[in-house]
């Protein structure tokens, strides 16, 4: 398998991997109007990540049998993962500046 051969494989598992997220983040939020925006929003993380992956892409150049596969399901995780990641991330962040308004707007009105 050639390099370019193996970019190609690299740039399709990560549209695939990012299409498959956001049919499937879609799916179980009932979002199905914006598809492309999850799509857009995904790519918008995806892509600086899955740039730091493509020295492993370039540096098996024989990706075949076993190690073909777990490259390929590595790099089809990378993508998914890291969004979920961030975004339990800003949740926590989220959930913890709503309790601090919370808790300011309680010594508001006890004043």
């Amino acid at each position: 398998m050639n390099t370019l051969a193996r970019i190609g494989l690299w740039f399709g598992s990560m549209l695939l991997s990012v299409a498959a997220f956001s049919v499937a983040f879609s799916m179980v939020f009932n979002a199905g109007g914006a598809l492309i925006l999850v799509f857009r929003f995904t790519m918008i993380f995806v892509f600086p990540v899955w740039c730091l992956y493509l020295p492993v892409v370039l540096f098996f150049k024989d990706a075949e049998q076993q190690r073909g596969r777990v490259i390929l399901l590595s790099a089809t995780l990378v993508g998914p993962v890291s969004v979920l990641l961030w975004s339990i991330g800003t949740s926590f962040q989220l959930l913890s500046s709503l309790r601090r308004s919370w808790v300011n707007a309680q010594r508001c009105i006890s004043l």
